[in-house]
């Protein structure tokens, strides 16, 4: 429901904040209380949801965004399913967000989620001096 209220209403879509409302839908690795404690690793993809509140848009071109590589890849939604060939939503390297079939090639970006009480208490967030956080 999500993914087609954002392709169908693009324009007003980046406004909205969206949250898991099925505890069995929160991954967690320790946490049973917030989620499901059944992640062995904190690492996984965005949703193509997580691209659109960080400001990329549907079929916009945007390569000033944090989020923009100059590469494509994959998020974790699934898109459509048409003429037999499964879809999911996809970062172009022009910067936009689309939808992309599954049987082609396409690069990953791997994401950590960190708590909103996470203190960076180092670096300056580059390849050669990354943030230290605790």
């Amino acid at each position: 429901r999500i993914i087609y209220a954002m392709y169908k209403d693009r324009n007003t879509y980046d406004k909205q904040f969206k949250k898991c409302a099925q505890k069995n839908d929160r991954f967690t690795v320790s946490d049973e209380s917030i989620g499901n404690k059944d992640l062995t690793y904190p690492v996984g993809l965005m949703s193509a949801d997580e691209i659109s509140l960080a400001g990329m848009k549907y079929v916009t071109v945007n390569s000033t965004n944090y989020l923009y590589t100059n590469q494509y890849y994959w998020s974790l939604s699934p898109a459509l399913l048409s003429s037999g060939i499964a879809r999911v939503w996809y970062v172009y390297s022009t910067g936009y967000l689309d939808r992309y079939r599954v049987n082609n090639t396409g690069g990953l970006r791997p994401v950590v989620s960190l708590a909103s009480t996470t203190k960076i208490t180092g670096g300056s967030g580059t390849s050669t001096n990354p943030y230290i956080v605790e």
